[in-house]
């Protein structure tokens, strides 16, 4: 996508644009296919496959930035996510592509030469990205670079013709640029009147205090309470435009069974632990076993130090390891319901009166083996068998074990189980799974799940769908519909009073600061119409009631500051040059986010990556 673009995006939006730009034409070792099925494609767009290697390729990029980042890969849930986010903009990337050559869009050397010049971070990534970075000049890798040296080292030709060069060059003419010039198109789109501008400055500028009587709605919480299932109807066909679904939803039902480490399981790990203790003893770097070895990834890429703590913080196997050390010494492997710690004891200082202590630790967790996990997968597989015969119900009776049921779930829901297991979003909405009724027994670190369909939603509007939103929205508007009762009821008693009494009914009366209408405001919420129309009242009377999104509130204007006219005409003429560019940017970000709902998406990332 466009530079403009991407730099409005997510951080996973600028993650996938710096693969983009400067590492996404490398051919990398592809990983091993352990993990993966045999499908070639991770799905389609309008037809045009995405084929598995360039999908991999861009994906493995990716985890070595994140890796490099973080110190560790993304797994589970964090993996799951990082896959979806790439087919996202792969899918985009693919869609704007194509109107670039549909509409002849092509690089100058002139554009591209401009580009490089004002990018110099960019063009320094990509020569570390292809010669490592000592072949970056010294003055790309500064924290201030130097234009003036950067311009005459871009003056020399030989500069060109390195690959990190070459690849940027790739880019500009078949991405980048295009895109930039398609982008263009929309400023053509975007010019606000002098009356919009007009309107934008007035509720960022005039300013106003404000007293009032806020009116929440939770003060009326039974109202809107148990409504019956007419009421609930009559409701939902009310707000025939409210309640609609972009995607399939399903609820499924499904059996865990855990996966416990066995003894063997433990004393592996202990052996473990007890090696690296006599590596570290031995004098070998600490905090670099810890950054390659903990499974305390909020430690770990610190060198395993954690905050100072009180023996109490800690569980009491921990704590009564740690405390016993002299400062640099190295504990033996310590047994906590974690796992296994090797504990480096840095100091012990009193706080207040309370010891604590300076430490750092490596942490293996105990995983499950092989013999282990065949064993439970194998009892999976029998129970599964059972299932198809008799139902979930049925054949979990024999095992003791409670059938529980997922929430309702987009088919987007990276983890709908509460924690990621890869293959329920597959079995949910797979074209070829769903006509299963049980599903293969899935494994995760914690357990073999066997799932069984339950409900299934199509998108669209649907009551039974939507039953619980309905309740809430209806509980909702039946809340708001007495504050704004409440608050027109007190109107007349207010504007009588000689003296604002501080309470009036369920009223509270309050001041605000000097605040403009496209602020928070306690009762009012957050820049909506209400503060709008409250700060344009006549100054000094009190106002009817207005409903916000908080409740209701009868206002009265204290103070006003409002524009001078020279002041808002000079702004409105700078904020009409400034807007037209974000805007632009706005426009075409939601323009590309759009564009795969105009084509079909086909989307196999699910069936292509199994555990």
């Amino acid at each position: 996508m466009s530079m403009m673009w991407v730099k409005k995006q997510s951080k996973w939006a600028i993650v996938v644009a710096a693969l983009l730009i400067g590492g996404s034409l490398i051919m990398m070792d592809l990983p091993s296919s352990k993990g993966m099925s045999s499908n070639t494609t991770v799905g389609e767009v309008d037809g045009v496959e995405i084929s598995t290697v360039s999908f991999q390729q861009d994906l493995q990029t990716f985890m070595r930035n994140e890796e490099a980042r973080t110190g560790r890969q993304p797994e589970g849930a964090d993996y799951a996510q990082l896959r979806a986010n790439v087919f996202q903009y792969r899918v985009q990337n693919l869609l704007v592509d194509k109107l670039t050559k549909a509409y002849e869009l092509r690089a100058t050397v002139e554009e591209m030469q401009d580009w490089v010049a004002k990018n110099p971070r960019d063009v320094g990534y990509s020569l570390a990205q292809y010669q490592g970075v000592e072949s970056v000049p010294y003055f790309l890798r500064d924290s201030t670079i130097n234009i003036m040296a950067y311009r005459n080292w871009l003056s020399q030709d030989s500069v060109y013709d390195r690959p990190g060069m070459r690849a940027i060059e790739a880019q500009l003419k078949t991405t980048l640029i295009p895109q930039m010039q398609l982008q263009s198109v929309f400023r053509s789109q975007v010019h606000r009147t002098d009356l919009e501008e007009a309107f934008l400055l007035e509720t960022r500028e005039n300013k106003a205090v404000l007293r009032y009587y806020r009116v929440p709605a939770e003060a009326f919480a039974d109202a809107g309470a148990n409504p019956s299932e007419a009421e609930l109807k009559a409701h939902f066909e009310s707000l025939p435009d409210s309640f609609w679904l972009p995607d399939d939803a399903a609820r499924l039902a499904y059996l865990r069974l855990p996966l416990l480490p066995s003894p063997a399981d433990s004393a592996l790990m202990r052996n473990f632990a007890g090696e690296l203790r006599e590596r570290a003893a031995g004098g070998e770097n600490f905090e670099e076993l810890a950054r390659s070895y903990s499974s305390d990834a909020g430690s770990a890429q610190n060198g395993g130090k954690l905050p100072p703590a009180a023996r109490t913080e800690w569980v009491p196997e921990f704590a009564a390891a740690a405390f016993v050390l002299a400062p640099g010494e190295i504990s033996k492997p310590v047994l906590t319901p974690f796992g296994y710690h090797i504990i480096q004891m840095h100091s012990i200082t009193k706080v207040d009166g309370v010891e604590k202590a300076s430490v750092s630790h490596i942490l293996l967790n105990i995983t499950t083996g092989t013999e282990a996990s065949d064993s439970v997968l194998a009892a999976a597989e029998r129970l599964r068998e059972k299932a198809d015969k008799s139902g979930l119900a049925e054949a979990a009776k024999a095992l003791g074990l409670p059938v529980q049921k997922t929430p309702l779930f987009a088919r987007r829901t990276i983890a709908p189980l509460g924690h990621y297991v890869q293959g329920v979003t597959s079995f949910a909405f797979g074209a070829s799974e769903r006509k299963q009724k049980i599903s293969d027994a899935l494994q995760s670190d914690d357990g073999v799940y066997v799932l069984e369909q339950d409900a299934f939603f199509p998108k669209g509007r649907d009551f039974e769908r939507a039953r619980n939103s309905v309740a809430a929205d209806y509980a909702r508007a039946k809340r708001a519909a007495a504050a704004f009762a409440e608050a027109n009821s007190i109107r007349a008693q207010v504007a009588s009073a000689t003296e604002a009494p501080a309470t009036v009914g369920k009223a509270v009366l309050e001041t605000s600061p000097l605040v403009s209408s496209d602020t928070y405001v306690a009762g009012f919420g957050s820049g909506g119409a209400a503060l709008f129309q409250a700060m344009h009242q006549k100054a000094g009377e009190w106002g009817p009631a207005i409903a916000t999104s908080e409740g209701a509130i009868v206002a009265q204007v204290v103070e006003v500051h409002p524009l001078t006219a020279p002041e808002k005409a000079a702004r409105i003429q700078s904020a009409r040059a400034e807007s037209d560019m974000f805007q632009t940017s706005n426009l075409y970000q939601q323009w590309a986010q759009d564009l795969p709902k105009s084509v079909r998406v086909k989307n196999k990332l699910d069936q292509v990556y199994r555990n």
